[in-house]
């Protein structure tokens, strides 16, 4: 793709900016970045992306629903597709944010770049369809404990592998 449309990253995590930033780069798109909803929010309106990768929450807006609602009532950008990355793996929490027309949704935890630039570049393909239904990650796929990737032990007690783990791996 040579187009040079422009996606904005709001994540208020640098490093995880620049991860995004250089693949989505390689696709041929030109990067735009903030860290708060604020400065996301002004750089949009200057920058017109065509897709807004918004990583939830930020700092000035605690479960960013603020963000999503400040968004979709900016006339210049109320169109613009979105795709959410958040933690939030709850029902009533997707039945919020599916209400401001979202266009995609990804658990960060299960989540690595590849399939962020992937659903990134399905979502402007497919012309901003906006998502009905969010499924639950739980659903989906098994859990992979952080204890199991490259053996690493940390010299954490059984005891407290055995909570850290049943909690990563309940539903919320």
């Amino acid at each position: 793709m040579a187009s040079k449309e422009k996606i904005i990253i709001i994540n208020d995590n640098p490093f995880m900016v620049e991860i995004i930033a250089e693949r989505i780069k390689r696709e041929g798109f030109n990067i735009i970045s903030a860290l708060d909803s604020r400065e996301g929010i002004e750089k949009i309106k200057k920058g017109k992306p065509v897709l807004a990768i918004l990583n939830l929450p930020l700092p000035d807006d605690a479960n960013g629903l603020d963000t999503l609602k400040k968004m979709r009532e900016e006339k210049k950008i109320e169109d613009m597709a979105i795709l959410v990355l958040s933690n939030d793996d709850t029902e009533n929490y997707h039945k919020k944010i599916i209400s401001f027309g979202i266009n995609g949704y990804l658990i960060k935890q299960f989540t690595n770049t590849e399939e962020t630039v992937s659903e990134a570049i399905n979502i402007i393909k497919n012309k901003n369809k906006p998502i009905t239904k969010i499924e639950r990650r739980k659903d989906k796929a098994e859990y992979e404990s952080p204890f199991a990737k490259n053996g690493i032990d940390a010299g954490v007690p059984k005891q407290i592998k055995a909570k850290i783990e049943k909690a990563l791996a309940s539903p919320r």
